[in-house]
């Protein structure tokens, strides 16, 4: 709302393909916000090849709504309350062959000296409690905005059964719940927390007596307020099991309400995480192995397999050898990179191809600078076809060759480029 009475301005500078009718009488700015949808339309419209400079005041007589009528000061304040869209034309005729917008500048207030001139049509409004913002149009800290009331709609406080000090302005959604609560008003428990997160106080929730290892996952942790009015676990970890997992289960020794925890007197396992499934064995002292994964622990792979892995779902994986034998190890190669650094006028053999290498384009490419380094452009679509087109990368990227029957196999590997590729990558 800072912005009523000042300017957008900015220069837009476009080409076309010849013979292509400039189009007059389009929006140039449209702005959206509070469900509010604004045009403005310049008096003129750039011709191709001349920079032009837009200068658009942020005054209702200058926009007007999607129906066409006449904008009030509601609307353009209610809409620069809160923009969601904001966007500038870039199509100035039928067969557009570029578009360039530069020197963007808006004007906006701000509550010290700048050097610039005052801004008097900003008003600063004195709000009333839980509105703040130079025209009333935020919720302060605590409150809310509902859906009834004037406008934007009037300013409530926040809903969060006192474990909470601010909420969302727009949807009521209370943030940073304290005292173990949570919710959209901290209206319930935290898990792993029980009572009742209405009543208001700071010990609303308290924590869940259940036992079990420090390690236990958070559903063994959780429980309910029992018809007698007492807490009652979920459910219990492992060798663990009572009303609050105060017992140890056959099997297992320890005295969990004494604070010692419950063991498994007969497993003497070790299971190697990379090839088994878990850290559990059977009666015979044998871990539960991945497919490809063999061994009492599970820390070898199966014949035929190689490179025991914790992140592969089968242990290991399958020797391929194209065929002739089933017997490999993992290699002590290292990792490089092939990339590419375009020069000036050398495209380093790269082409733009369609999905069907139909067409073939080698030239009409330009290397320019940018942030990033040297980089790849074509700007000519207006030539081709409406259909996709891709970069083909040069043999660098295709590998090693295999040549049956004296004729070379070659794998072209395609990469999807709309307008450039950057060099140096990999």
């Amino acid at each position: 709302v800072t912005s009523y009475g000042g300017e957008l301005r900015y220069t837009i500078s476009h080409d076309a393909f010849p013979g292509s009718p400039l189009l007059r009488g389009r929006a140039d700015v449209l702005i959206q916000g509070n469900g509010i949808f604004l045009e403005h339309v310049t008096a003129s419209t750039p011709l191709p090849g001349e920079p032009t400079t837009f200068v658009v005041p942020f005054r209702e007589q200058a926009w007007h709504r999607a129906n066409g009528q006449n904008a009030t000061r509601q609307h353009l304040l209610m809409a620069l309350a809160d923009i969601d869209l904001f966007m500038i034309r870039a199509s100035y005729a039928e067969r557009p062959s570029e578009t360039r917008i530069s020197d963007i500048h808006m004007d906006v207030a701000v509550p010290h000296t700048t050097g610039l001139s005052p801004a008097p049509e900003v008003e600063d409004c004195t709000c009333p409690p839980g509105y703040r913002g130079p025209s009333c149009q935020d919720c302060d800290v605590g409150y809310t905005r509902s859906s009834s009331g004037l406008y934007l709609g009037t300013c409530e406080p926040c809903s969060c059964n006192s474990h909470a000090t601010e909420c969302d302005v727009e949807t009521g959604e209370c943030q940073g719940c304290q005292h173990h609560t949570e919710g959209l008003h901290c209206e319930r428990c935290q898990p792993g927390f029980y009572g009742d997160a209405q009543h208001g106080t700071p010990r609303d929730c308290q924590p869940c007596p259940c036992h079990g290892p420090s390690s236990a996952i958070q559903e063994t942790r959780t429980c309910f307020v029992d018809a007698d009015g007492e807490p009652t676990c979920y459910s219990c970890a492992p060798g663990y099991i009572g009303r609050q997992c105060e017992r140890c289960a056959p099997g297992y020794v320890g005295s969990p309400s004494l604070g010692q925890p419950c063991t498994d007197s007969t497993s003497r396992c070790h299971c190697n995480p990379h090839g088994s499934i878990s850290q559990r064995c059977d009666a015979s002292g044998r871990c539960q192995c991945k497919d490809h994964a063999e061994g009492i622990s599970c820390d070898s792979c199966r014949p035929h397999h190689f490179h025991l892995s914790a992140e592969n779902p089968l242990g290991c994986l399958s020797c391929f050898c194209m065929g002739v034998t089933q017997q490999c190890t993992s290699s002590s190669y290292y990792r490089d990179v092939v990339s590419t650094s375009f020069l000036p006028g050398d495209f380093q053999g790269f082409a733009l191809v369609n999905r069907q290498r139909s067409v073939r384009l080698l030239t009409g490419f330009t290397v320019e600078m940018s942030p990033e380094g040297l980089l790849l452009s074509y700007d000519q679509f207006g030539e081709l076809s409406q259909e996709s087109n891709f970069w083909q990368l040069p043999d660098a990227y295709l590998g090693d060759k295999v040549s049956p029957g004296g004729r070379a196999g070659l794998t072209r590997h395609l990469i999807r480029g709309i307008c450039r590729s950057f060099g140096g990558g990999g």
